[in-house]
């Protein structure tokens, strides 16, 4: 298995803290943001290669990978995006041509409970998106419409919904060409600042419905702005 992991934006909604560094990097309780995804990750075995999509102050987090994963050099490779300004969709882009086993898509914001990713690299299921039914979801939440525990609708804006997007999703070898050949509808029709969450949508659409692990009540977190920083450093501490 390889997991994609998007770090390539600009943090916008953290300015205060990202005007020297990227956003990958801005600590929670001291310990980089996304070495909350890399530490866990190295660790499941069936994880062969993690791939770290990288674009804004992307040389800062290539020194830090290169440093303090040196003896996991071998698992993990940097690909670098230079359209960083653009939705994230476009960072996916740049990865898959590394692609040649099933593979999980993932943010470099987002903070989960080992258990979360263990659980989901263990869901049976060609696609698999990962949700939560214990939220009380805002504006700014994913949302997922499901019918019979398969997503048909997923978009920040529904107004009707069953569960949360945690922001993870894995995809079988078997349906890569389905994949890339969504990823390429949805730059075409949509364009180039859409997010990675348009392409689920798009498999769907041609009946290729993703199915739901279910990861409530284990814990997460997701940092775009300061207030979501203050929640994640305490929650964390309560984690332990």
């Amino acid at each position: 298995m390889q997991v994609i992991i998007l770090a390539a934006g600009l943090g916008s909604r953290l300015q205060s803290f990202t005007r020297d560094r990227p956003k990958p990097l801005i600590e929670i309780n001291g310990v980089p943001l996304i070495d909350y995804s890399l530490e866990p990750l190295i660790n499941i075995q069936e994880i062969d290669e993690i791939i770290i999509v990288i674009g804004n102050k992307g040389e800062q987090i290539a020194d830090h990978v290169n440093r303090k994963y040196r003896s996991h050099g071998e698992r993990i490779r940097l690909v670098n995006n230079d359209q960083y300004h653009k939705g994230s969709v476009v960072t996916l882009s740049k990865a898959l041509p590394w692609i040649d086993t099933r593979f999980i898509v993932m943010n470099a914001d987002h903070i989960y409970r080992p258990r979360i990713l263990e659980k989901f690299v263990a869901a049976s299921g060609q696609i698999i998106v990962g949700c939560d039914y214990d939220r009380r979801l805002t504006n700014d939440d994913m949302k997922a419409l499901l019918n019979e525990g398969r997503l048909v609708d997923i978009d920040k804006l529904l107004t009707k919904y069953d569960a949360g997007y945690i922001g993870i999703t894995r995809i079988d070898l078997s349906l890569l060409p389905d994949y890339l050949r969504c990823v390429e509808s949805v730059l075409e029709r949509e364009g180039d600042s859409v997010a990675v969450e348009r392409v689920i949508l798009e498999m769907s659409k041609r009946c290729l419905n993703a199915q739901v692990c279910d990861l409530s009540g284990i814990g997460w977190f997701e940092v775009d702005t300061p207030k979501d920083k203050a929640i994640a450093e305490q929650g964390v501490r309560a984690w332990k």
